[in-house]
C-alpha cells in the first residue's frame, strides 16, 4: 500500500487524459522557447543537481557572478522568458 507524505493527496482523474496531454504540450512549447539550463551556485560556481527553465515575466536563476535573483531574461541565451501558457 502506497502512503504519502503528510500534506500530498494522490487524484487520480483529476486532469483528464487529453488536459494531461494539454499540460505535456504546454509544457514543450516552454522548454522549445526557453531551453533547460543548469544553474550554479553562488560563490562556488558549482553547477547544481538540476536542469531547469521559466516562464512569465520574471524567472528564477542562480550563478556564480550574480547569485540567486529572479530576471526578466534567459541566463544563456539573453532572450525574455516565454509567457506563462493559459
Amino acid at each position: 500500500m502506497l502512503v504519502l507524505p503528510k500534506g500530498v493527496r494522490h487524484m487520480p482523474g483529476y486532469l483528464s487524459r487529453a488536459v494531461q496531454e494539454a499540460l505535456v504540450e504546454d509544457v514543450r512549447r516552454v522548454v522549445q522557447e526557453a531551453p533547460l539550463f543548469v544553474p550554479a551556485m553562488p560563490r562556488t560556481g558549482k553547477e547544481m543537481s538540476v536542469r531547469m527553465t521559466n516562464c512569465g515575466s520574471l524567472g528564477w536563476v542562480t550563478d556564480k557572478e550574480g547569485g540567486y535573483r529572479y530576471q526578466p531574461t534567459h541566463p544563456v541565451s539573453g532572450t525574455p522568458w516565454p509567457p506563462i501558457p493559459d
